[in-house]
Formats: C-alpha cells, structure tokens, sequence
C-alpha cells in the first residue's frame, strides 16, 4: 500500500452533507440473497479459487463506482486485525479488528473472472498492512487531516448469523444486534445458507429511501454476478443494476410525453396564422415603438420576396447582423418567409468570429443593418441593409410558396467548440415549433401577455423569447440594446410594459433581485431560469421577493433550447434544485459508460430524445456522429439521442437532477464555453507556447445562492524564442 493513491473519498451522490434538520440517528435496511443465488455465488468462487468475500467485496466495489460515476473507488473495509504470529492469539479476548482503506480500479472492459482474481491478488498483498492505523495512512495520502479517507464502509461475517444457530432443542428467536459507525453507510454482509445484506444509513446525510433502493441494486448486482458458467466471459461492465421495474419507468413511464401534432408545422406559418386573427394588435414594441401583427408580418413578407430573388430557399442559410430591434424581428421572419434560415451574427461578437461563421455555413447572403456593415465581411456576399424600405406600413402581403417542410432548417446558431473553432447546430422548423407550442400550453400565453426579450441573438433561449409571444397573439418588448444586463434598466421595463414573463440565467436573476424596485414589479407572473445551474438559496430569495411561479429549466441548444421542466416551490429540498421531467415529444435517459439506462440514484450522462434533437453540427459529419447517437429505446428507425455530456441521475419522483460535466465545459452568465477554444486562441498568440484555461469564483457573499464574480482565468508559458 503506497501513499499515491488516495486523494478524496468518492461522492455517491446520495450522501449529503450533514444538514440541521436532517434525523437524527441510523436507519436499518436488510435483505437477503435466495438459497439459489447463494449457491451460484459460492460456486463461481469456487470454480476460480475466489472467496466469496473477494466475489461480494467486488460487487460492491462495481455498485460504488456506478453510483459515483468513477472508475477509481475508495471504500472502508473491516479486517480482523488478529497477528497470526502470535500464539495463542485465536483464544485472546478482545477487539482486534481494524479499518483499512481499499482502492478499486473497475475496468468495465476486463472480463468479470480475471478482474476478481486481480482484486483478491491485491487484497492478499494488502494483509501486511493490516495492523496500519488510518491515522498513518492518511498521513500517507493526498487528503488532508480531518477529512475522511472514504465514506462507505463494507463489513464482511464469515460466520453464521446466530439467529440461524440452534442446537439440543435451543433456539435463538427476534435476535437483533445494531451496531452504528462513523460513516454515512456501512454495508454488512454476512455469509451462510443465504448471503444477508445489511445496510446501515446516517439518517442526517442519507435520504430514507436511496439506502434501500442502493441495497437491492446490490443484490441485482450479486444476482448477475452468479447467473452460471457462461455468464463468466462477460465483462465488469456488462453488470447490470436495473430491476424489470425500474426499466418500466426509466425507459417507459417517465418519457411517456407524446403529444400528436406540437411537432408539426412551420415556424413563419405559425406567425402569419396569429397575425390573420390579431391584425391591428401589437406584436412588437421597444420604448415607444410599436408594430401589428399586420405590419411585421407585412414587412417580413416584402423582404422576403426580394430574398427569394436572391436564391434563398430551403437549406439555404441567410447571415443576421442585427442589433436588438423590430428589425432584428423583420430580418428572422423574412428569413423564413423566404424559406431560409437565418444565422444569427451577434454585433458584440469579435470580428474574427463573425467571419468564421459566416465562412463556414457558407452564408450567400447577409442583412446587416447600416451602421454594423464594417463589422461583417461583404465581400463575395449579396449584402442586404435592413432599412425603412422594408417597412410595408400595413399591407399584409401575401404568403410566397417556398416548398419548408418541418424536417428543414429554421436556423443555425453557433456554440462554443472543444477544438478551438465554434461548431453550428442545425435547428429544424420541427424541433423549435415542438419546443414553442409546448411553452405557449405550459405558460398559458395569450395575447394578455408580454415577455421581454433580452438575451444575445447568438444565446438561443432569444428565439424562444422573440417567437413564443408571436405564436400567441402576446407582446415581444424588446430591451433597449446593451442594457439587457442593468437590474435597474429591467424592473423599469417590466413595470412601464407590463412584462409578464421573463427569462433569466441564474446569475443575471441575482443581480436583478438584488435591485432595491423588484417588489412593484406586480405585472409578472411567470419567472424562467436556465442555462446554469440554480441553487436552492436563490431559488428561495425569488420565491421570496417575487411570489410568482418560477421555473427550472434544462437544455442544450442541440436540442432545441429547452427539454427539461421543474416548477419550484418553497420548502423543497434544500439542497438541490432538479432540471424537472422532459418537455412534450422530448425523451431523456440517464446511461451509465456503456450507453445503458441505470436506475434512480445512479449518476449517469444525460442522452436526450425526441422532436427537438436538432440535425447535428452544420458540416462536421464526424462529430455528428459521435455525439448524436442511434437511439435505441425509441422504438422508430432513424431516431438519435444526443450525447449531452451532461452527468445526472434520477429521483425517486422521475425528476432529474443535473450534477455537472464530463469534460472541461463551463457555463458563465448562462453561455456555454469550451476552455479548449479559448486556450487555442490564446496560443495562437505571438509568446504564448501553452495555456490553461479555468473557470474560478473568487468570492461568493452567500446571501443569494450564487456567484456573480465567476470568471475565466488563463495560466500562460511564454515562448522564449518569439
């Protein structure tokens, strides 16, 4: 046992920090294996020359490592302690027992036999430190004094339960012994006719029913272990810890959320049917303009016909370099009017990006408003200025027949890349008309409505913020143009345009509660949070200050801006916030290394299904490849899951909590960056030879649940020879 090994313990997931209000005392949960299950164990022991201590110590080891999401474990483990040197040691009264840490490495491609001879090998050179207090160990390793070396601790009995023992007509009956530890869990299982289980759980750091649904996830586990001879060229990986129960939910019951017809239809089409019924009401309004329905669409039309002259049609993308304004509006609907789908070019971003955008979707087009024309390359470009010429006043125009179907591209918006260049997603009238018509059901939105628009048009939560009110007849306010992040700037606009929905990252929401005016803001009645991860605190400084309905929402722009739903309230748990259940037509599954459900507790990556997984990344068919996947649960040829690279895990109610990333992707103000694209461009800086990028919070008040100072740090090596 060397000293390089043991950094910090591993988090299950279901074990908490200690809370105040948390029970007090432990919770007692056992089981045991069937006669038949017992047996196959100690035959599979037998036929590789295992103990059956070595067969349960790995099941267990494969249970923490799945519900901690790792492939290297550390857990405690009670050995006897007896030195076998000293004589008549075995008749000695006393306790000689001691607790060791035992590290696993699961290797889900090892083969199950050879990797637990492996184990018992390591276990057998481990014997020599067995009188090795935890305090010198700790010295030993990488965490430091006071902090536990591991929070789950497994117990073998090789002798038998004395409740089984009878002898000469004495019988043992309602035997119970207890025995608490010092950690959240402690596993007992004690050998005999039938393997018992027993569980031991800190009632302040555990839920009452993640222990017992943890202890028959072992018994899966053991169960699949011993399911005969065959079953012994099968990999670790191929254990599985889902019950036929929980495969029901997770895979039927939980994604069940069809609903014929929101997926259908084409996004402009929507907009002009809306228009027909509300002509005079106002669609648009920014300080103290205002456009109808009749007008927008008017003027959407009258550019789109000379778009159309231009070769826009289906497939073809249009570049959109627009500061917030009903021009922006004219420019997007015009777009699809056309056929198109517009790009939007946010004017705020460097010049160089632009042009890297515009370059790669190979945009033949660009309306660009007149005093943003030096910002976005022209040349081998029609370059159309969105000006007063398009304005059509109130002539509505007339449809123009483009030939959009649902599975064809609205638009293509641009995220951060891991390789150093932004990737575009394919986003299809399909996908955002689901995605829409489910927000204007889910929020009741009518025409009594207004939502104010104010992230980036590069941020994709605008489209939902620009077409949502459209679909329903409700007013898009527009924010006034750099001022979509002053707290001040929006209380005022909710409360002279009578806002009544509003979206926010988490973090803009704490800058805007911590404005003295939030309270008048009486017109809301729908708060929305997404793109970053809420926490309990904020959410319950809202609640507090706004008593409106606020909702948690979860989704990548590869499937269409939002797939996830949690409508929070107060006095929920206080230490986490879910990301909710899948929207309408959307599908969501917790998969474990091998793209394989697991069940609730374990943490797993997040794959998401359904209407609103967009076409891919625009040009880059092998990294649409590797991230959107075939779907195997769903049931129709063609269908994909996209690989989020999002960790999460499901409650026991079929909510899902999010429990970060995968790889190094961060989420600051709610956009989403790859540290690998602002290292590639700080290396391509004249001195720089490496960078590492990090995401750090230099401080944190507390008092509203957030961090607003969290930003990028970047480490350097300068060149010596530039």
């Amino acid at each position: 046992m060397t000293g390089a090994g043991f950094a910090a313990p591993n988090a299950l997931g279901i074990v908490h920090p200690a809370r105040a209000e948390g029970a007090a005392g432990h919770a007692e949960h056992g089981i045991r294996l069937s006669r038949e299950v017992t047996v196959e164990l100690q035959a599979l022991a037998a036929r590789h020359r295992l103990t059956l201590q070595t067969v349960t110590l790995g099941a267990w080891a494969v249970l923490v490592s799945r519900y901690g999401n790792a492939e290297d474990v550390v857990f405690g483990n009670v050995v006897s302690g007896r030195p076998a040197a000293l004589p008549g040691v075995e008749t000695m009264v006393g306790m000689f027992i001691n607790t060791l840490p035992v590290r696993v490495r699961v290797n889900g491609a090892e083969p199950l036999a050879a990797w637990l001879q492996g184990l018992q090998e390591r276990q057998l050179a481990r014997q020599e430190f067995e009188h090795t207090s935890l305090a010198e160990i700790q010295r030993w390793s990488e965490v430091p004094a006071g902090s536990p070396l591991f929070e789950t601790l497994y117990v073998f009995e090789n002798y038998p339960n004395l409740a089984d023992v009878g002898s000469g007509g004495l019988r043992m009956d309602n035997l119970r012994s207890f025995e608490s530890t010092n950690y959240p869990l402690t596993l007992t299982l004690t050998a005999g006719g039938q393997v018992s289980l027993h569980l031991t759980a800190d009632r302040a750091r555990v839920d009452g029913d993640a222990a017992p649904r943890l202890l028959q996830h072992l018994a899966t586990l053991l169960a699949g272990m011993a399911a005969g001879p065959a079953r012994l060229v099968r990999r670790v990986g191929d254990l599985g810890l889902l019950t036929a129960a929980e495969r029901r939910q997770v895979l039927g019951e939980w994604n069940d959320t069809r609903d014929a017809g929101m997926a259908e239809g084409r996004l402009h089409q929507g907009v002009a049917a809306q228009a027909a019924r509300t002509p005079s009401a106002v669609a648009v309004e920014m300080a103290s303009e205002r456009w109808t329905y009749r007008r927008l669409l008017g003027s959407a039309r009258l550019l789109a016909r000379h778009l159309r002259e231009l070769g826009v049609g289906p497939e073809s993308i249009v570049g959109l370099c627009a500061e917030r304004s009903p021009a922006m509006v004219v420019g997007m609907l015009a777009v699809l009017e056309a056929g198109g789908a517009w790009l939007p070019l946010d004017p705020g971003y460097p010049a160089a990006r632009l042009a890297f955008m515009l370059d790669d979707a190979d945009a033949r087009v660009l309306l660009v408003q007149e005093p943003l024309r030096e910002r976005v390359p022209a040349e081998g470009r029609h370059v159309v200025l969105l000006d007063a010429r398009w304005d059509a006043g109130e002539d509505m125009g007339q449809p123009l027949e483009t030939g959009v179907t649902p599975g064809n591209l609205a638009y293509v918006i641009y995220t951060s890349g891991s390789t150093g260049q932004p990737k575009g997603v394919m986003v299809t009238h399909r996908g955002i008309c689901n995605r829409l018509r489910w927000a204007v059901a889910a929020y009741r939105l009518d025409e009594r409505d207004a939502f104010l628009q104010k992230a980036s048009s590069g941020f994709d939560v605008s489209v939902w913020e620009c077409f949502a009110p459209l679909l329903a007849g409700a007013r898009l306010v527009l924010a006034e143009p750099g001022r979509q992040g002053e707290g001040a700037y929006l209380a005022r606009a909710i409360r002279e345009h009578r806002i009544t929905l509003i979206d926010f990252a988490p973090s803009m929401l704490a800058a805007f509660l911590a404005e003295e005016d939030v309270e008048p803001c009486v017109s809301l009645r729908q708060i929305v949070v997404g793109g970053e991860t809420l926490a309990p605190e904020l959410r319950d400084r809202a609640l507090a200050r706004l008593p409106v309905p606020l909702d948690n929402t979860y989704g990548p722009t590869e499937v269409t801006i939002d797939t996830t739903r949690w409508v929070c309230a107060p006095g929920q748990a206080p230490y986490r916030v879910p990301i909710g259940r899948p929207i309408a037509n959307s599908r969501l599954y917790v998969v474990d290394a091998e793209l394989r459900p697991v069940p609730v507790g374990v943490t797993g990556e997040l794959l998401v299904g359904g209407a609103g997984v967009t076409r891919g990344y625009l040009r880059r068919p092998g990294l649409t490849a590797e991230r959107f996947v075939p779907d195997p649960f769903g049931g129709r040829p063609g269908d994909r899951l996209y690989r989020t690279g999002d960790l999460g895990r499901w409650l026991p109610d079929g909510a899902l909590d999010f429990l970060g990333r995968l790889d190094h992707q961060v989420k600051v103000r709610g956009f989403r960056i790859e540290l690998g694209e602002v290292e590639a461009a700080l290396v391509a800086l004249p001195g720089v030879r490496e960078a590492v990028v990090v995401a750090r919070s230099d401080r944190s008040d507390g008092s509203d649940g957030s961090d607003r100072s969290q930003r990028l740090v970047a480490y350097v090596v300068g060149d010596a020879t530039a």
